[in-house]
């Protein structure tokens, strides 16, 4: 079973950052300490520490024992004996989510609502997405429609794998005026899921089997490092 897990940044223990890094991959470390600004380094850092924590559970291992790679479009995978678990990770505003399970192939993206540019709709998305916008009559309707859609569109390319090489505008995600719950694309049945975190922003999963928890589950980051 996928299960979709969140955990907001906002409730980092920044004071225990230094030696949280410490934990962590040099070649990782390195990286995050080159954000420029700390908000971009607790997504990081978060998503690093939830990724390990729920691997390491799912896999009944040490979070020191995970091995991970990139594929060739540089996606995150796991090494090792957790070949036969997927996982993906994103990030939007004081929330990073995680989405992982015995799949092959799973994405997740989370948005923050904020305004949404029309050109971009028409020039990234189906006519059937765009006019599943335009079939809701309120601005805040279509402004939720908008990125229900791109989360549900990202979450495909990142399962995949493939990353942005997939055009935006060649495969639909939407049944009429909603986003599809399965929808084949390039021959293969993909699963949606949208799950609701907290009003503002727009979570959606997408894998290559229908066999997701019901249930988000939020995590205390705190409870992750081990702090009170």
């Amino acid at each position: 079973m996928i299960k979709v897990y969140a955990a907001r940044i906002t409730e980092f223990p920044t004071e225990n950052l230094d030696s949280i890094l410490a934990t962590l991959p040099e070649e990782r470390r390195r990286k995050l300490l080159g954000f420029r600004f700390l908000q971009d380094m607790l997504r990081g850092v978060t998503g690093d520490l939830l990724t390990r924590a729920v691997l390491s559970q799912m896999l009944n291992c040490r979070a020191a024992e995970l091995e991970f790679g990139t594929n060739l479009y540089g996606k995150p995978i796991l090494l090792g004996h957790g070949q036969n678990t997927s996982f993906n990770v994103s990030h939007s505003g004081d929330w990073v989510v995680m989405a992982a399970g015995p799949s092959g192939r799973i994405g997740i993206d989370i948005e923050r609502i904020n305004v949404m540019d029309p050109e971009v709709a028409r020039q990234f998305y189906t006519k059937e997405e765009y006019n599943s916008i335009l079939s809701h009559p309120l601005h805040q309707e279509r402004l939720l429609q908008f990125f229900r859609i791109w989360t549900a569109k990202e979450s495909y390319i990142k399962a995949t794998g493939k990353g942005l090489s997939i055009p935006l505008d060649s495969f639909s995600t939407v049944e009429g005026d909603a986003i599809a719950k399965v929808q084949l694309i390039e021959g293969d049945l993909w699963y949606f899921r949208t799950f609701s975190l907290e009003e503002g922003y727009v979570l959606t999963a997408c894998a290559d089997t229908y066999d997701f928890n019901a249930e988000l589950q939020t995590l205390d980051i705190k409870s992750i490092v081990g702090v009170k």
